[in-house]
């Protein structure tokens, strides 16, 4: 349902969300031009694939768990809580990865 309520806030977006195998998911991010994501499987598929990401973290650690290997195009929001990362800095971390 989260996944359903961002898409219907934005442009020129699908929701593959439980919909596709590691495989699929793969070939599907040569596609991408940013992964937004939090500390999940895809952002290490997205990571060793070398694609620009913006990745949120709660109360895990980033230094633990990943990305890894850390790149300039990995931006790495962390807050002890996920709901205190705001919308604001997530788009202005999507917008600056874009600018490039």
């Amino acid at each position: 349902h989260l996944c359903q309520a961002v898409v219907s806030q934005t442009n020129n977006t699908i929701d593959l969300s439980g919909n596709t195998s590691v495989l699929e998911l793969m070939a599907l991010m040569d596609y991408l031009q940013l992964f937004l994501t939090g500390d999940t499987g895809p952002l290490h598929i997205a990571s060793a694939a070398k694609i620009p990401i913006v990745c949120l973290f709660g109360p895990t650690s980033p230094i633990e768990t990943g990305p890894y290997p850390l790149l300039k195009h990995h931006t790495i929001i962390h807050k002890p809580h996920i709901e205190a990362i705001t919308v604001e800095s997530v788009y202005g971390a999507l917008v600056e990865v874009l600018a490039g």
